[in-house]
Formats: structure tokens, C-alpha cells, sequence
């Protein structure tokens, strides 16, 4: 059963075809923000990313977009205002949670939170895809696995097992544009790990499932087209604190 797996490299979001992507399977985004789709420890999207934030909103639904970011809505933003002003600049959910990215604990909030908006994604016999988005192998590419394999070890239990062997249920896209430089430690390991995965790629190796595998299908993405601007903000969230389903 294949949990997780690297789909694409590309530059920027601008270059995914969210209704192609949607009509793979894939019902829910987890985002990374810093690098991602704002500058570091800002609130704001990167002007030039505009229309296809937009185009995700429109064909996903700003209840099925989630940020989950290492800065805001962390431990480092302890009253979650800074979570409060990412969500309503970028008009998605910001998930609060205790546990840093790629922890097991922040994939279990992520799911249970994921479960309380898409009831699809407690489906035994039609499990939905989940498409993670950020800049980073050791934290969002990371965290694609650990989802990943709590949602197939969730289905193992199901009765209709059968029907779901081989399925891929989280997708990771890796985003390679630094829309500002990073500095300190983040720059030595973000340096590290572009070395890593450009590495890979040329010799044709999925950075994902299993870093061995030499197959693997790219998710479809062209360029987005231009739409009208995003809709009304919606509020930052809190995860619950238990985790049923799994």
C-alpha cells in the first residue's frame, strides 16, 4: 500500500492545474507559507501567485485549503496572532498546533482537522486524496509520509481494505523558488536539501514512498489561468484534541 509520494518539482504554484489535480482525486491542500507562497514571516502572497491562490479557492473551496507553517500558528505564536492575520490575508484556514511540522502529532492534527470540514475523508470505501505543497524535504515533503501513513494504516482497518491496496493517499509537491533569501541555519539546510532533491531528479528518483523507487508518474500541472480576486477571508482554526478516526 503506497502512503505518500513525491509527484512534482516545479518553481511556484503558479504552474499547478488545480481542476487537473481535483479531478485525480485529490479533495485536500495542505500549504506551507514561508518560501512557499509568502515571504518568510509574512502575511501577505507573493503578488505574482495571486491568480493561482485564487484558482485553488475556486475549484477546492477555501474549507479545504489549509497553512500549516512552522512560524505562525506554532508555539512561537503563542496567543495565535499571527495564525489570525496569515488566514485573514490569505482568506484559508491556519492551523494552531503544538506539534512542529513533520511531527506525527502535527499529521494527526491535520487529518482530524481535515475530517471535521471534508466528511469525505472518513469515507472506508472511497478514500480522498490529500495534496501537501511546501519548499521543504524535511518538513513538508516529510510530513506527506506521516499523513500518508496514518490515512493507510486508517483504511487497513476498514472493510473494504481490497479496494484501496496500491492507492497513493497523500500526493507532495515540492515548490524550488525562494521568494526571499534565508539566513542563518534555514539557509544551510534549505541549501542542503535543494542539493539533494535536484540530485535525485536528474537521476530520475522519486524523492518519495521510497527513495529507491524509480517509477513515478508526475501529478498533471500547466500554468494557472488568470481569475477574479479571492473570496472573504475565513478564520484561523484549532485542531481538536483527540484523534478518532485513526
Amino acid at each position: 500500500m503506497c502512503a505518500s509520494q513525491v509527484r512534482s518539482v516545479l518553481t511556484a504554484i503558479a504552474e499547478l492545474d488545480w481542476a487537473r489535480i481535483h479531478a485525480a482525486g485529490v479533495r485536500y491542500l495542505v500549504v506551507d507559507k514561508d518560501n512557499c507562497i509568502t515571504k518568510p514571516h509574512d502575511t501577505r502572497l507573493e503578488p505574482s501567485l495571486s491568480d493561482a491562490w485564487a484558482d485553488a479557492k475556486r475549484v477546492f473551496g477555501a474549507d479545504n485549503i489549509l497553512i500549516v507553517s512552522n512560524s505562525a500558528g506554532t508555539r512561537r505564536d503563542p496567543l495565535g496572532v499571527g495564525a489570525e492575520n496569515v488566514s485573514s490575508s490569505l482568506g484559508v484556514p491556519v492551523l494552531l498546533h503544538a506539534a512542529p511540522k513533520p511531527a506525527t502529532g502535527c499529521a494527526r492534527a491535520i487529518i482530524e482537522y481535515a475530517a471535521t470540514q471534508a466528511p469525505y475523508m472518513q469515507a472506508d470505501n472511497a478514500p480522498s486524496r490529500v495534496l501537501v505543497i511546501g519548499d521543504r524535504l524535511l518538513t513538508d515533503t516529510a510530513l506527506a509520509h506521516r499523513i500518508g501513513a496514518l490515512l493507510a494504516r486508517h483504511y487497513a482497518r476498514t472493510a473494504a481494505v481490497d479496494s484501496h491496496r496500491g492507492v497513493t493517499y497523500c500526493f507532495s509537491v515540492l515548490t524550488t523558488h525562494r521568494w526571499a533569501p534565508e539566513r542563518g541555519l534555514g539557509a544551510l539546510f534549505g541549501h542542503w536539501e535543494r542539493v539533494a532533491s535536484d540530485t535525485l531528479v536528474r537521476r530520475g528518483i522519486a524523492p518519495g514512498g521510497s527513495w529507491r523507487s524509480q517509477a513515478y508518474e508526475a501529478l498533471p500541472f500547466v500554468a494557472s489561468p488568470k481569475l477574479a480576486p479571492a473570496p472573504a477571508p475565513a478564520p484561523a482554526v484549532r485542531a481538536p484534541q483527540t484523534l478518532e478516526m485513526l
